[in-house]
């Protein structure tokens, strides 16, 4: 009886372990993913006006609304920051897992970078998150990107 009790308790510790080492490695493989996408958007252009020249007024820049891909732009050939806007990928590359990556972009001011605001800036904040089947909880990474133009 006691050997009985004793082989249940460590089968149900080795399943528990499993499971959380499971999790953590899912949990790696999505922050790596949320890194990957920010870096990648992070060396596209600011702007879509700022791709070719420099500006140096915020009111040359891609309204708040028409923030996203342009016309005819496919990723990954993404060429300015705020493609990423409403981007959605369903990651299957690795075998035990499918991440679905989601992407918005927007303006924000430098003293309250939370917080979306309805016009141009100097500055975007790109929030990514990657959720799966195969976790309980959904990763959120977020960055702002400056526009900086010197002559």
């Amino acid at each position: 009886m006691l050997l009985g009790l004793l082989v249940l308790r460590m089968t149900t510790s080795f399943a528990t372990t499993s499971d959380v080492l499971a999790e953590t490695k899912y949990g790696v493989l999505a922050t790596s993913i949320a890194s990957s996408v920010i870096e990648e958007a992070k060396g596209k252009s600011f702007d879509e006006e700022t791709i070719d020249t420099g500006i140096d007024n915020v009111l040359n820049m891609t309204s708040a609304a028409g923030l996203g891909k342009e016309t005819g732009e496919i990723y990954p050939a993404f060429d300015d920051f705020d493609d990423f806007n409403n981007f959605t990928l369903v990651d299957s590359s690795m075998p035990s897992a499918v991440f679905t990556i989601s992407c918005r972009v927007y303006f924000v001011e430098p003293a309250s970078p939370d917080t979306r605001v309805n016009y141009q800036t100097w500055n975007k904040r790109l929030d990514v998150s990657v959720a799966s089947s195969s976790m309980t909880d959904t990763i959120r990474m977020s960055t702002v990107f400056s526009y900086w133009y010197f002559r």
